[in-house]
């Protein structure tokens, strides 16, 4: 049975003003015991605020302008949990914006035992986030689905986010599948336009493994963004440690790219003052050439001659098994880069297809050090067990500690360490 969601509204009744005409529709009240009653109720520009407290419903918002607000003041403090599937927005032609938006996994770092979806399917829609919050929410591939993001998937809509935090949400493939690609731990967008403002982006990641019945392998595309045809613009925002990767213990992916971002015949895309740190398409040690692991930050497909530019963004230690740790770019498109710092990414910064425009800075570093070695000495010792246990318990998925990739310190990382990491 497929785990039940969790959607949690916060601070976004403080200061609320409201254009003439609108109407403020209270939840829980006479009128509107329940969010979705208050959804249909609903006349465009009106405001549904939401009280403290815990909704069980699967929220379906249809050709409604709205604004949706959390009167709590934190995130925790209202729930909205779905029983099945994704919240779904799809409104033709017309605005809809949620303030103080939090969702997150009702089961913390568990991966769903069967697969699912999470989060929030838009389509055809105008959507804007402010002071949103995504976390945990993690989904597997289905012939049903067109991605596989855990936080949003959309298509054909205008979305836009402004001081927005998606921490430790995935994507995963799903073995059962002749062929399975993870794509889009946290955001999966086709044939849209995506704006982002000044967000942190951090230890989501898209994991792959192979079926038995797969001749043709598995990959991950887009630890973080997944896109696909759509207009980008990435402003003042920051993505760290997020990973194209495998499954710990599973087969060895075919092709893993962009630890980060992976954009397939992008439109366009412009990032300034975006910041790059830690991000990986890599799996463990292997470095094998019959995989093609590409792009640590960034991988760029079939771009259109100077349609995407990079401007004033920083890439520190990202990287990629097989080439371009910091940007990858094929298919013949040049991506531009403009005053951007290169600092210590591995396996050639960037790769392919891509023009130095001027005021760049590119800064080389020495191999890095071993994993496990967690505080950089050289060596993998006592003092490196020390940071490990210190660090168990904590749910931080896309860690350094995590050495296995299940989303959790544990003692399954401790005895990974010790038996195949300490004293080399």
């Amino acid at each position: 049975m497929m785990q039940s969601k969790t959607l949690v509204l916060a601070a976004g009744f403080l200061g609320l003003t409201t254009p003439a005409m609108a109407a403020n529709l209270f939840v829980p009240s006479n009128d509107y015991p329940t969010i979705q009653s208050a959804i249909d109720a609903a006349r465009d520009g009106d405001n549904v605020l939401i009280s403290d407290g815990r909704y069980e419903e699967t929220l379906r918002i249809v050709d409604k302008s709205l604004n949706f607000y959390g009167r709590g003041t934190h995130p925790g403090h209202t729930s909205i949990v779905s029983p099945s599937g994704r919240h779904e927005i799809a409104s033709s032609q017309l605005r809809f914006s949620l303030i103080g938006f939090h969702s997150e996994q009702v089961f913390d770092h568990r991966i769903p035992l069967d697969p699912g979806e999470d989060g929030l399917l838009i389509h055809y829609s105008t959507v804007e986030f402010s002071m949103c919050e995504f976390d945990r929410l993690v989904s597997w591939y289905t012939t049903n689905s067109l991605g596989d993001a855990g936080a949003i998937e959309m298509w054909q809509s205008d979305v836009s986010l402004s001081r927005c935090v998606f921490e430790g949400n995935g994507a995963l493939s799903n073995k059962p599948y002749w062929a399975s690609v993870a794509r889009g731990g946290a955001i999966y967008a086709a044939s849209s336009t995506l704006d982002i403002e000044d967000c942190l982006f951090e230890f989501n990641y898209a994991r792959a493994d192979r079926g038995v019945r797969s001749p043709w392998g598995c990959g991950a595309e887009g630890g973080a963004i997944y896109m696909s045809g759509c207009d980008f613009t990435s402003t003042g925002t920051r993505y760290e440690q997020n990973r194209a990767t495998g499954v710990d213990g599973g087969s060895v992916p075919s092709m893993l790219h962009g630890g980060a971002i992976y954009a397939s015949y992008p439109v366009s895309m412009h990032l300034e003052r975006s910041y790059f740190i830690e991000n990986r398409a890599a799996f463990g040690e292997v470095e094998n050439a019959d995989e093609s692991y590409t792009g640590g930050a960034m991988y760029i497909s079939h771009g259109r001659n100077n349609a995407e530019y990079l401007k004033h963004c920083r890439f520190t230690e990202n990287h990629a098994a097989d080439g371009g740790g910091a940007v990858y770019s094929s298919g013949g498109g040049r991506t531009k880069s403009n005053n951007c710092e290169y600092d210590c990414n591995t396996s050639t910064q960037n790769e392919g297809d891509w023009f130095n425009s001027g005021g760049n800075v590119f800064k080389e570093c020495p191999e890095p050090p071993a994993r496990g070695d967690f505080n950089g000495d050289g060596n993998v010792d006592i003092k490196d067990l020390m940071e490990l246990y210190y660090s168990w318990g904590k749910v931080t998925p896309g860690s350094k500690y995590d050495l296995n990739g299940d989303g959790i310190v544990d003692s399954r990382d401790v005895v990974g360490f010790i038996v195949t990491r300490y004293g080399k």
